[in-house]
């Protein structure tokens, strides 16, 4: 059963797209099925710090809450969202400005029509709008995504994205880390659901894809696919 929703959003040098990224949650059509809003900051004194301190003060919300990363390696961070989540339901925003929030109103009835799917806003749906996208991002991406699919036998366009609802006591059972979120459920059997969204990267922002730094990802996300897809259930 959908009960409600905690919004994850992770930010250590974000500060005009936290604040958007906040806005935007603040302004969606889901915000009553919002119980908590967690700022989940890399360190009490990285530069998102200040700015989620004054966005809590300005927006007067009790929902937002701040919360100290345990770990400065957002891998291992991943793995404190049990212990962040109070609600059935979580999402993970990240605060970069990328993904947008109001997408966040159109996945919360699908969650509560079917509470025990992974229900995903996919950038590489047909139906989503995409802009700035590098080559080499939309290429790559595209195709892991694509060979992930067929190997797990789905019909999916972005499964390593994590800008999903996904039920907490999935994650308790299958406890994936990032490259595991989508692909554990996958494996288990759990329906996947996905819904166009906007994603937009700021024009001329420095692009962490090349063709250097894609191969190594993918041979990474290659060796969790082969991994995950062929691993026993019961061992999961």
């Amino acid at each position: 059963m959908f009960e409600s929703l905690t919004v994850i959003i992770p930010a250590s040098n974000e500060t005009q797209t936290l604040t958007d990224t906040v806005n935007g949650v603040l302004a969606s059509g889901a915000y009553d099925d919002i119980s908590r809003i967690v700022l989940f900051l890399k360190s009490k004194n990285c530069p998102s710090a200040e700015v989620s301190k004054k966005l809590i003060e300005e927006s007067d919300c009790k929902k937002i809450e701040i919360v100290i990363q345990k770990t400065d390696n957002y891998q291992s961070a991943f793995m404190e969202i049990p212990h962040l989540v109070k609600s059935s339901h979580f999402l993970v925003l990240v605060s970069d400005g990328e993904m947008d929030p109001r997408t966040i109103e159109d996945l919360v009835p699908i969650a509560k029509e079917k509470p025990h799917a992974v229900v995903c806003g996919s950038k590489w749906h047909k139906d989503s709008v995409v802009e700035n996208a590098s080559f080499i991002q939309a290429i790559g991406s595209r195709t892991i995504n694509k060979f992930a699919a067929i190997m797990f036998g789905v019909k999916a366009t972005d499964i390593f994205s994590i800008f999903q609802i996904y039920p907490l006591e999935l994650y308790k059972k299958t406890n994936a880390s990032i490259a595991e979120f989508t692909l554990k459920p996958l494996r288990l059997g759990v329906e996947y659901i996905e819904i166009p969204t906007i994603y937009k990267r700021e024009n001329g922002r420095e692009s962490n894809f090349n063709f250097s730094g894609f191969f190594k990802m993918g041979l990474g996300y290659l060796k969790t696919i082969f991994k995950v897809r062929f691993i026993p259930k019961d061992k999961l």
